[in-house]
């Protein structure tokens, strides 16, 4: 739908948007619905995945980070 309305260079209001979507989704059957919920799913997956590789990568920098500034400390 978006690239329909971007390659017509159509222009839609929200409320636009909100319409065709309840009508694409009445028009889809049961099979199609729960293959963008699976799909939808797979992403979630994905994401939850990413997010929780950045977060190790975060406190690996930042015990890196307080490694580095405890040997930079000069003792007296």
């Amino acid at each position: 739908m978006q690239t329909f309305i971007r390659n017509n260079k159509l222009t839609s209001s929200l409320n636009d948007v909100a319409v065709w979507n309840k009508t694409l989704m009445a028009l889809c059957d049961m099979d199609m619905i729960s293959s963008f919920i699976e799909q939808t799913i797979k992403y979630q997956e994905t994401l939850k995945k990413a997010d929780a590789t950045l977060e190790e990568r975060d406190n690996d920098i930042i015990k890196d980070d307080a490694q580095s500034d405890s040997e930079a400390e000069p003792t007296d």
